[in-house]
């Protein structure tokens, strides 16, 4: 029988703006997708403040985690410079097994840059590669050369098994046709059946002082050509919400659905 798996990535905001209500919004409104797979990043994790995003959506959502601590300086958070971390972080309904973190390039104005991957079982005799990554954020020729390096290193590791499907999931900064990230694009990504575009960049509220741009992404590829199906991808958790028209976070959700089948109904 074939199963439907939903994925998400989001950019968390690390603890910007109303952090206290954002976690609770992004909480409902992640729990409202009912997703499988959620990839996060800047996830925002301070002991001394009592605040760790990972861990509370992952209860809200009952959830595993996989985490990346990445990022570590001191920021202000609730009127108090305090030491925390920006990291990156996998949350599955199912088993996964960790895998090796990927190190990117970075630059002395934008360092501790990664990867993470974990593997899941789909359906019997293939597996599901999750990768979760933050390219710079830098802008300019900086930037743009930075992405460029990340994105060929990226390529670099992305070689698929025999019937297995990675998923690549993460915030670039940068829009997925730019020509700094064609190091990606040579891979054979599969098209959705359905998609329905949007900025995922938003700002921190619907205020329209903000360029809003595309820079998150959920791209699926594949061993086996006839085992998955990406039937749709859209933009979510992009309304505001709050009192001002906050949104949950500056960016919106990359939500996809994946079908898969197994091998006897590849055949059938």
């Amino acid at each position: 029988m074939a199963q439907t798996w939903r994925i998400v990535t989001y950019n968390t905001w690390k603890c910007d703006g109303l952090y206290r209500e954002r976690l609770n919004w992004m909480g409902q409104a992640l729990a409202d997708l009912s997703p499988d797979i959620v990839c996060l990043q800047e996830a925002f994790d301070c002991p001394s403040g009592s605040a760790d995003t990972v861990g509370h959506l992952a209860s809200v959502l009952g959830m595993e985690s996989e985490v990346l601590a990445a990022r570590e300086k001191t920021r202000r958070f609730e009127g108090k410079e305090q030491l925390s971390k920006s990291n990156l972080a996998i949350l599955s309904n199912r088993p996964m097994t960790r895998q090796d973190n990927v190190k990117l390039a970075d630059h002395n104005e934008d360092q501790d840059r990664w990867a993470m991957q974990v593997i899941l079982s789909a359906t019997p005799g293939t597996s599901l590669r999750v990768v979760n990554t933050h390219l710079s954020h830098l802008r300019g020729k900086k930037g743009d050369t930075l992405r460029r390096i990340q994105a060929q290193q990226l390529h670099a590791r992305l070689n698929t098994a025999s019937r297995e499907t990675v998923v690549f999931c993460g915030d670039l900064n940068e829009e997925w046709e730019s020509p700094n990230l064609s190091a990606l694009h040579k891979r054979d990504w599969l098209k959705p059946n359905h998609e329905q575009e949007g900025a995922t960049f938003l700002g921190a509220r619907d205020d329209g002082t903000c360029t809003q741009r595309r820079i998150d992404t959920i791209q699926v590829t594949k061993g086996s050509k006839r085992s998955v199906k990406m039937r749709q991808r859209f933009s979510a958790l992009n309304m505001p919400v709050g009192p001002d028209r906050e949104y949950p976070s500056d960016h919106a959700a990359v939500v996809v659905d994946l079908e898969f089948r197994s091998q006897d109904e590849e055949g059938a």
